[in-house]
């Protein structure tokens, strides 16, 4: 007979199954601890494993208890090297069996305070530099009983402050070399340009004495040479500059037309030589007075305007100035200059700009150059904040541009009005060449005349008959000299041998001139020439110049643009004393400059004295008044810029001021700023030329006293 269990009261077994549940319950909670826990663990394992910093912990005797994956890449394990227990702190840190009083997780042990110390570890014969950090770690009842070890390595950093240490000191070292190449540059533009001034003052008296025309030819032989010396000088100057961060840019306000008209000047007679027609547009919406560089924008057309005519062998060069838009404030101007030259292959045209390159190296040999002129050029336009561009055929010619936005000069004075109306005036242009008739019917239109272009002298002729016949007779007829039907002479005499159009003013455009040109000219019946290439302020003179004379009947009076510039001369010169035109003191210490410089300005009118050195002008000041000094900037005792501030000095305590134009080899960037920060009015670089002086004298002494009166 089986037994029966016995039987819990019904109050037991609730309590019995509350336990249970609770149980359940904080074994689930337990279990989500646990799993959270190790959660956590693995977090902060991944952590520990992975950062860039070393994990070490210690029990309380300094032995290794666990450690992270980057420590033991430097270590290799927990294990000593002294036998089968843990390695000890000073062993992995100081490779040293001892414990060492330093050791920071002994500190720690110690003190239960943070711990920190700087080492140095030997790990695969890479020496590191460690930042370690010891901290406490503590039991449930506040005891230490571990501490950790974090250890930061710091050898990127340490190596990253010494790369920046010699970073620095090499800035240093560079920007010292800069300043020796700097100075070293200086000293060469002035030796250089010093010696070549007085070659070429020289060579430009001696051309202004009576000379045989064998004389004449070796003469300009030399001076030409000169002048292809000291642009190859130029360039390599320049070039040494820009790599050197040198080169800036000195925007003051002048006068757009002056400055073109001064490199066509300068490249006139090098197209002519080679029978290349070189021609000047001037668009009437481009303003004349603008902000800018006005030196730099000459030497990029000087550049591109010599190329074009070097690699020119027939045909033309065209210098077209237009303005592409304008505000109140600026206009955008665009300068190309197209030729009918040699031309660029399509793929080289990429490398035209780079230094030392010329599109072919046969080039090179053929016309010489030292391949940085277009390179210097690109530079230029770029310091300007400009574009450059170039589009080129073989056997078609090319085109370079550059367009700057240029500041629109808004003190500019008023400019003075022709002295004679030409509007309505009826005028037949006659020249061969398209784009020269269009630019100068362009210009004639400009003056609000009535204008038509004919190629050919029959045309001419022909239209000038048709014109009386209408009862509206042509009034001025300018006409090339290559006229293609028949010698200019003798078009000149059919007009003046037909009575119905005898009375027309006939204005010749000529090559260079030559002596006894005016005579011969006037004597076939032309009332005015003038030398190509037409810039537009000279046509307009002369024209204007030629219908004056005209309408006053004084037919005896042959008009030239040196008539106009003589009458100009003794305009602003004339006073009511008969006295030279400026006393000047040069100061100057190079005895065959000091001759150059004193003959130039003879030939303008002006006396002129010499000091050898700052301390002498500044005495020879004392002793007398001078309308302008000329001041060279390195000279013995005292140089021009020392002598500039204590002549200022003196001036401030005693009264008056005068000019002082500096007149130097020195041409780097800076020397401007030096000189006006020296107290001077003015910068000139060397080789001076006669008009160069003749301006300055002008601005500087002729106009003020204009202005005065």
């Amino acid at each position: 007979m089986s037994k029966k269990s016995p039987t819990l009261p019904l109050e037991s077994v609730d309590a019995l199954r509350r336990r249970v549940e609770e149980l359940e319950r904080w074994f689930q909670t337990h279990d989500r601890q646990v799993r959270f826990l190790e959660r956590e663990r693995q977090k902060l394992s991944a952590l520990v494993n992975h950062t860039d910093a070393g994990f070490v912990v210690f029990d309380p005797s300094l032995h290794v208890r666990w450690l992270n994956n980057v420590c033991r890449a430097w270590f290799g394990g927990t294990q000593s090297a002294h036998g089968g227990q843990a390695a000890t702190c000073n062993e992995l840190l100081c490779g040293e069996h001892s414990i060492c009083a330093a050791c920071p997780a002994a500190r720690v042990l110690a003190t239960g305070s943070v711990s920190h110390r700087e080492v140095r570890l030997d790990v695969d014969g890479v020496t590191r530099h460690i930042y370690a950090t010891a901290l406490p770690i503590k039991s449930h009842d506040n005891r230490i009983d571990e501490a950790i070890l974090m250890m930061q390595d710091l050898t990127d950093l340490e190596v990253l402050r010494r790369s920046e240490e010699a970073s620095m000191r090499a800035k240093e070292q560079a920007e010292s070399a800069n300043r020796a190449k700097s100075e070293f540059l200086a000293n060469m533009s002035h030796e250089v340009r010093t010696p070549m001034t007085g070659i070429l003052g020289m060579t430009g008296l001696l051309l202004d004495t009576d000379l045989s025309p064998e004389q004449q030819d070796y003469v300009k032989i030399v001076q030409t040479s000169g002048e292809s010396l000291l642009a190859i000088i130029n360039d390599i100057l320049d070039f040494s500059r820009i790599e050197a961060g040198r080169l800036t840019i000195d925007p003051i306000a002048f006068d757009l037309v002056a400055a073109i008209d001064e490199v066509v000047a300068l490249v006139a007679e090098r197209a002519e030589e080679k029978h290349i027609e070189l021609i000047v547009r001037y668009a009437p919406d481009v303003p004349r007075r603008v902000i800018g560089d006005a030196g730099r924008i000459r030497q990029v057309l000087l550049n591109l305007a010599g190329n074009a005519i070097k690699f020119t062998h027939e045909g033309h060069v065209l210098i077209n100035i237009e303005k592409l838009d304008s505000d109140a404030d600026h206009a955008r101007v665009r300068v190309s200059v197209e030729d009918t030259g040699i031309g660029i292959e399509s793929e080289k045209l990429d490398c035209v700009f780079e230094k030392f390159t010329q599109a072919d190296g046969s080039i090179t040999r053929r016309y010489g150059g030292t391949g940085l002129g277009l390179a210097i050029t690109k530079q230029l336009v770029e310091l300007m904040r400009g574009e450059i561009t170039v589009n080129s055929s073989p056997g078609h010619g090319s085109t370079f541009a550059f367009t700057l936005s240029l500041p629109l000069d808004k003190e500019a004075p008023m400019e003075p009005p022709r002295t004679e109306n030409l509007e309505d005036v009826r005028m037949l242009v006659v020249h061969r060449h398209h784009k020269v008739r269009g630019v100068l019917q362009e210009q004639v239109i400009g003056w609000r005349a009535r204008v038509t272009g004919v190629a050919t002298g029959a045309e001419a002729l022909a239209h000038l008959e048709a014109a009386y016949r209408e009862g509206d007779p042509y009034r001025i007829a300018i006409v090339a000299h290559d006229v293609p039907d028949m010698p200019v002479e003798a078009f000149a005499v059919a007009v003046k041998g037909d009575p119905r159009v005898s009375d027309v003013v006939l204005v010749m455009l000529t090559s260079l001139g030559q002596q006894g040109d005016a005579e011969r000219l006037r004597s076939v019946g032309f009332d005015a020439y003038l030398t190509k290439p037409t810039r537009p302020s000279q046509l307009a003179d002369v024209v204007s110049a030629v219908w004056s004379v005209k309408r006053r009947g004084a037919r005896e009076v042959f008009v030239t643009r040196h008539t106009i510039m003589e009458a100009r001369a003794h305009d602003a010169t004339s006073r009511p004393s008969s006295g030279p035109r400026a006393r000047i003191l040069v100061a100057e210490d190079n005895v065959v400059n000091q001759r150059v410089a004193v003959r130039l300005l003879e030939t303008l009118g002006c006396t002129v004295d010499i000091a050898a050195s700052g301390v002498e002008a500044i005495k020879m000041l004392e002793a007398g008044t001078y309308d302008l000094v000329l001041m060279d900037c390195q000279m013995p005792e005292m140089d021009g810029y020392e002598a500039t501030r204590e002549i200022r000095r003196r001036e401030a305590r005693a009264g008056g001021r005068t000019k002082i134009v500096a007149m130097t080899a020195h041409a780097l960037a800076g020397d401007r700023e030096k000189c006006v920060d020296a107290g001077m009015d003015d910068f000139v670089t060397k080789p001076v030329r006669r008009d160069t002086l003749a301006d300055v004298i002008d601005r500087h002494v002729l106009a003020p006293a204009r202005g005065s009166s």
